[in-house]
């Protein structure tokens, strides 16, 4: 403001003043201008990311002391159980760390103090498989998912941190530990309509949401959980009557991002239909994953991701779509809802207008379980 008042000063005590000269200095104020402003709001938006990340680094801190605490101890066999438990319930906290070798050698290091620990106390006792052990391998620091987890005997439903693949960044999952023998590692879910399933190819490859709440896990975490050995689906849906059905499908892949995650879907069972599995032109089975902004599927005139608003395998167009929009049951329009082709209900015959899901779940477990 005193630069504008002194160019207006200047230009006052002329006699002929410089209109041209005068709009330049003007001109270069104003973009040093935004300049400054753009520098202060981005300064604005570190200190807050830092700030954030301070309280993070504080809870990942807490989380070790406590995890360090218990297995130092030396506490007795009886409660061996509940320091494996607690090491797996804090340890999802610890998935934030800036690095893999970071991540890597603080988890190793706390593998090898707690069986050095538990061994000179109990070596003629048979202790569990845990994350301690896990931990004693080169590469693998988490259990590759939450079947292994449930193996070491922890039942109860809730977020942990696994790896499925060596050598890659371990990643949070819910984990279903109760519905048909648990172990379920779940990786879609559809429940209130708080979540945008219209997402990018990238958004899709990286997973999206809460995984308390709606959620995409991330095909790239779904590649790395099913691309070794055979692999089971459950499919899990509600409407808005309280119908419950189910669909299982014990073969179930998903490839790589260079096959475009291409799905892999066959032997099914259960009672809500085989939808994936429709019909020669509505076959979701062995179909490349397509999204608004990549285009893989079938259908010559357009894309179905960006028709219907969904990233899913879609053929030419669908018999399935479980990450469509949510409809509050009935709609009407471009069958654009959670839709399983399949179900009883797929259009009210009252008012004649399509028919939408309350709830829908994708889990995957490895096969033979």
């Amino acid at each position: 403001m005193e630069f504008r008042q002194i160019l207006k000063q200047a230009g006052e005590g002329h006699s002929k003043p410089s209109p041209s000269r005068a709009r330049n200095l003007l001109d270069r104020l104003q973009t040093v201008e935004a300049s400054v402003a753009a520098v202060a709001s981005r300064l604005q938006r570190l200190q807050e990311e830092n700030k954030l990340n301070l309280s993070r680094v504080e809870e990942r801190l807490d989380s070790l002391v406590v995890l360090l605490m218990g297995i130092l101890s030396g506490c007795k066999l009886s409660c061996d159980d509940s320091v494996l438990k607690t090491s797996i319930l804090e340890s999802r906290r610890l998935k934030t760390l800036e690095t893999k070798e970071e991540a890597h050698l603080v988890l190793k290091g706390m593998g090898q103090v707690g069986a050095q620990d538990l061994g000179k106390e109990h070596k003629a006792e048979k202790t569990p498989a845990s994350l301690v052990e896990a931990s004693k391998k080169p590469d693998q620091s988490f259990p590759r998912d939450c079947a292994e987890i449930y193996k070491q005997g922890i039942h109860e439903n809730g977020i942990y941190t696994i790896q499925p693949i060596p050598l890659r960044q371990p990643f949070e999952a819910y984990c279903d530990m109760v519905t048909d023998g648990g172990g379920w590692t779940v990786f879609q879910r559809r429940q209130d309509g708080s979540l945008d399933f219209n997402r990018t190819w990238q958004e899709y490859c990286l997973g999206f949401g809460s995984l308390q709440g709606e959620h995409w896990l991330g095909n790239e975490q779904l590649h790395g959980l099913t691309h070794l050995g055979q692999h089971t689906l459950r499919v899990e849906l509600e409407d808005w009557y309280g119908v419950q059905r189910h669909a299982i499908y014990l073969k179930f892949k998903i490839a790589s991002e260079a096959n475009k995650y291409r799905l892999t879907a066959r032997e099914y069972q259960g009672n809500a239909g085989n939808a994936l599995s429709y019909s020669h032109h509505y076959n979701h089975d062995h179909k490349c994953f397509t999204t608004w902004d990549s285009d893989n599927d079938n259908y010559p005139m357009g894309n179905c991701g960006a028709y219907y608003g969904a990233g899913w395998w879609f053929d030419s167009c669908l018999a399935a779509n479980l990450n469509g929009k949510y409809h509050r049951g009935q709609y009407s329009g471009v069958t654009s809802g959670i839709y399983w082709g399949t179900w009883y209900i797929l259009t009210d015959k009252k008012t004649n207008q399509k028919y939408s899901f309350k709830k829908a779940e994708m889990k995957t477990r490895p096969g033979g379980f």
